[in-house]
């Protein structure tokens, strides 16, 4: 898996994993796509950033790749903190 990070003005995230065959890249990113649907909708009443967020994740198989984009800017990043999104919950 190869990820890229820019964190200039907000936050890019580029994660490129590399599967066996183009089959298994379709696949992933089909389940992948659905898993997203289904946290955004999840996510659309109690964390409206996280749903934003996700709802500009791109997901898509570059041959024997997955790529996956997510961009969050400053106020999306600091919305998400302020609501402690990323903290572990035990």
């Amino acid at each position: 898996m190869l990820i890229n990070v820019d964190a200039g003005s907000g936050l890019e995230a580029k994660f490129q994993a590399v599967c066996k065959t183009p089959n298994d890249a379709n696949l992933f990113a089909a389940i992948l796509q659905g898993g997203i649907m289904y946290r955004r909708f999840q996510e659309s009443q109690s964390n409206s950033e996280l749903a934003t967020v996700l709802d500009g994740a791109r997901i898509a198989p570059r041959g024997d790749r997955l790529e996956i984009r997510v961009a969050l800017t400053d106020d999306q990043m600091n919305a998400l903190i302020q609501s402690s999104t990323f903290a572990v919950r035990m």
